[in-house]
């Protein structure tokens, strides 16, 4: 038996009509092919859509983000204690969910202040131009800031090699990783 226009209007709470609108119109709006939007600094109160980002990555790109499979509870530990001060955390949404995020770390790089970037897109968005988008940003945090920019990868995460060498990074061989430093 066929659900009822009123039935499925109770059951999936869509938005308001728009004026010359109506139901059918709202339908094909929320389910119409969304753009993601451009990277933007994150506050602390996006620390709930940055902790399910991170849970939502499949396996290895959650390996290759933090270099171990974080559980729900690591991650909710880690970004509830973030000192969001200190740290440049910026996103790209598409509508309310954040499918990449950049961190910027503060450390030091030959003993003068720096930003490590470690960097994450939801699989069916990479290779999209949504990591290059970051990439820039971050690039744009530091050299605002007047501070290098280093980025630690393996030699199988091919991904972050291609970015770090398109924007200009200097490779350096540490052991099985690779450091690229970025200048401000």
């Amino acid at each position: 038996m066929p659900m009822s226009a009123t039935l499925l209007k109770s059951t999936i709470h869509l938005p308001a009509p728009r004026a010359g609108g109506g139901f059918l119109a709202a339908v094909r709006r929320l389910f119409a092919p969304q753009e993601p939007g451009p990277a933007e600094p994150l506050a602390p109160r996006d620390t709930g859509l940055v902790i399910l980002h991170f849970a939502t990555l499949d396996t290895a790109d959650r390996i290759a983000r933090f270099n171990a499979n974080l559980r729900f509870d690591a991650l909710s530990a880690r970004y509830r204690a973030l000192d969001w001060a200190s740290y440049r955390v910026l996103g790209v949404r598409l509508g309310r969910r954040l499918i990449a995020v950049a961190e910027l770390a503060p450390t030091q790089l030959d003993g003068r202040p720096a930003r490590e970037l470690a960097l994450s897109v939801q699989g069916p968005w990479q290779h999209s131009g949504v990591g290059e988008r970051l990439m820039r940003a971050a690039l744009a945090e530091c050299h605002a800031e007047r501070v290098p920019m280093v980025v630690f990868t393996t030699a199988q995460n091919h991904g972050m090699i291609h970015l770090a060498e398109k924007f200009g990074g200097t490779a350096q061989s540490l052991g099985p990783d690779l450091r690229y430093t970025f200048a401000p």
